[in-house]
């Protein structure tokens, strides 16, 4: 049988430009995923910048991922995070979350939900110390937004002290798998919602504190939310020394997950101030709010 060498030299050629098709049809699914990315950043970024927080009066702390002014500058996907820049206007009273051990740090993850970077805490060591005398005494409300990446028991993402005295200790987040905590240390409430709070996804949590009105926690998640109440819980923090986002004590309970935003402000929010930063995450995030 005699071999039809032009037949198999146009079948090389043919092979060849199906490579090179392939080769462009990949690099433009990457080429568009990463445009896809830095739109919906720069939507991020623009919703941020044009929300109520810096409006909002008494905002003591504010912690987002998306800004440039956000990290040192550099950052990059897989770095440590040694500083977490507040993004108060009020210059001369900034709180920059810092850690000066680089074994303790966070690392930074580019791109991590839609296209909005974020912090992640290892849950062995990681954490972020800061200075939360403003807490101490005083009325308060708190917003974090996370996706934690275990269900662990004790995985929360603020606290602090190694004190055991009453009210001296305010640590946030996840006491139980399907249980959130607003704890003072031994005056503590407890959330369960329902259905199941699963990991790997984001919420908006709402916490906050009233001398007069004692404490409330709301939760949000994309088709669902959930209200808890201590009326009755009304002493504030007499002390929180060592307070740190991404760990309970000096040596446990470490939040394992990804922070990606966490505001703060040192008196109880009006309803309507409250609404329009709850909107504003929901929008940033794509959770839905439901009231």
């Amino acid at each position: 049988m005699k071999l039809n060498k032009n037949k198999f030299a146009f079948s090389l050629i043919e092979l060849s430009i199906t490579i090179l098709i392939i080769g462009l049809l990949v690099a433009g699914i990457i080429k568009g995923t990463s445009l896809y990315q830095k739109i919906q950043l720069t939507s991020a970024q623009n919703i941020t910048s044009n929300s109520p927080v810096n409006r909002t009066k008494d905002l003591k702390m504010w912690l987002e991922t998306s800004l440039k002014s956000s990290f040192v500058a550099g950052i990059k996907d897989g770095n440590q995070v040694s500083t977490w820049l507040d993004q108060k206007l009020d210059v001369q009273n900034k709180i920059n979350p810092t850690q000066n051990t680089t074994g303790n740090r966070p690392i930074y993850q580019e791109n991590y939900y839609n296209g909005i970077p974020s912090v992640k805490f290892d849950g062995a060591n990681d954490f972020l110390p800061y200075n939360a005398n403003f807490l101490v005494g005083s009325d308060y409300t708190i917003f974090v937004v996370d996706i934690r990446n275990s269900n662990k028991n004790g995985n929360y993402f603020l606290g602090g002290t190694s004190s055991s005295g009453p009210n001296q200790n305010l640590v946030l987040g996840y006491r139980f798998s399907n249980t959130l905590t607003q704890a003072h240390y031994t005056n503590d409430m407890n959330l369960t919602p329902s259905p199941t709070i699963s990991i790997n996804k984001p919420y908006i949590h709402v916490i906050s504190f009233s001398k007069t009105s004692g404490k409330l926690y709301r939760f949000y998640q994309n088709g669902y939310s959930s209200t808890g109440s201590a009326p009755a819980q009304t002493a504030a923090l007499t002390s929180y020394t060592n307070a740190s986002i991404g760990r309970y004590k000096d040596i446990s309970d470490f939040y394992s997950g990804h922070i990606l935003e966490l505001i703060m402000f040192s008196r109880t929010l009006k309803n309507s101030e409250r609404v329009a930063i709850e909107d504003y995450l929901g929008q940033k995030y794509s959770i839905k709010i439901n009231r």
